[in-house]
Parts: C-alpha cells; sequence; structure tokens
C-alpha cells in the first residue's frame, strides 16, 4: 500500500517539541510514532530500548523455601526386598521437603469433566516405545 502522501508536522507534548515527517496512508486509523520522534519528545529515554543503567543487586535475602536435595549417588542401602521399609523411611526423609511439602499451598484443582480420548471402536490402543521411522502421513509414499 502506497501512501497518498506526506507532511511534515510539529509536535508537542508538554514544553518538548519535535518536527517529523508524517505519512498518510489508506485504511491506517491510528497514529503511529517512529523511534526517533519518542525519543525526541521525551515519551522513551535515550537509550531505549536498552536500559538507563546496568542492573545492581542491593541485598539477597535467604529464602525460606526448602532446597532441592541432592540426587544420591547410590541409595543407603541395598536394593533387595528385606530393605523396603529401610529404603522407603530414607526417602521419604531425604526428599519429603520437596516432593511431599503437604504444609505448603497445595496445587489448584482443576474443574470440568475428566477427559475423553476419543478412539474408533475397532481400534485396540498399544503402547509404541520406538518413534516411527517415517512419519504417518508419509509411510504410504514411501512405501
Amino acid at each position: 500500500m502506497a501512501p497518498p502522501g506526506n507532511h511534515h508536522m510539529s509536535g508537542l507534548v508538554g514544553t518538548v517539541s519535535t518536527t517529523e515527517c508524517i505519512y498518510i496512508a489508506e485504511g491506517v486509523q491510528q497514529l503511529y510514532l517512529s523511534l526517533k520522534a519518542c525519543k525526541a519528545l521525551r515519551l522513551v529515554h535515550h537509550t531505549f530500548p536498552r536500559p538507563l543503567s546496568p542492573t545492581s543487586v542491593c541485598a539477597v535475602e535467604p529464602s525460606d523455601t526448602p532446597q532441592d536435595p541432592r540426587h544420591p549417588e547410590s541409595p543407603p542401602h541395598e536394593l533387595v526386598e528385606e530393605n523396603v521399609d529401610r529404603l522407603e523411611k530414607w526417602f521419604l526423609e531425604h526428599f519429603g521437603c520437596t516432593v511431599f511439602a503437604m504444609g505448603r499451598t497445595p496445587l489448584p484443582e482443576m474443574s470440568g469433566p475428566p477427559h475423553h480420548v476419543h478412539l474408533r471402536p475397532d481400534i485396540r490402543p498399544h503402547a509404541v516405545h520406538v518413534p516411527a521411522s517415517v512419519p504417518l502421513h508419509f509411510f504410504d509414499e514411501v512405501r
């Protein structure tokens, strides 16, 4: 769309003024200001979009949320049937503050009916553990 014309126009915001070239185009209902015009009218700072000064941290306060426990190199007990109770106790003590934190705010419950997976009546679902070498929608063309 070629602009039907352009004009030089002076703009004033408070005590700041600038003269810019404006373009008139068919179908455009809003006024768009260039970055140069916005800087001249001091609508944005002169280094925009970069920040005025580097960000600095004034203080860091320790968080009261539990930190994730380090992943152990190996379980503290041998992985046999006899040690299930001891392993369960160790697991709950070691990971309990992050995984099973019941004292924290619970996750919001979802509302609405349960999701239904629509399957054709003659299809039986099955697990696929290896990705297809050819995408299904290209299968007939590749054959």
